[in-house]
C-alpha cells in the first residue's frame, strides 16, 4: 500500500510576515513544487540562509519578488 501525501494549506498572509520560509511554504506561495524552489535557490534566483543543521531556508523578501 502506498502512502498518500496530504495536501497542506498555508495562510499566505502569515507566511509573508515571516523572515524565512521552508521550501514547502515558498513552493505554496509561488505555486510550484518544493523541488523547483530547490532549483531556484541553487541557481541563485531565490536567496536563502542556512540553518545550524545545514538546511536551506528561502528568504521571504527574495520570494516576494516573484509574486
Amino acid at each position: 500500500m502506498t502512502k498518500r501525501k496530504e495536501t497542506v494549506e498555508y495562510d499566505a498572509e502569515a507566511l509573508l510576515r515571516k523572515n524565512k520560509l521552508t521550501r514547502h511554504e515558498a513552493a505554496f506561495l509561488l505555486e510550484v513544487t518544493p523541488r523547483t524552489v530547490d532549483n531556484y535557490m541553487r541557481d541563485g534566483k531565490i536567496e536563502y540562509t542556512r540553518t545550524p543543521g545545514g538546511q536551506r531556508r528561502p528568504l521571504t523578501e527574495s520570494v516576494k519578488r516573484y509574486l
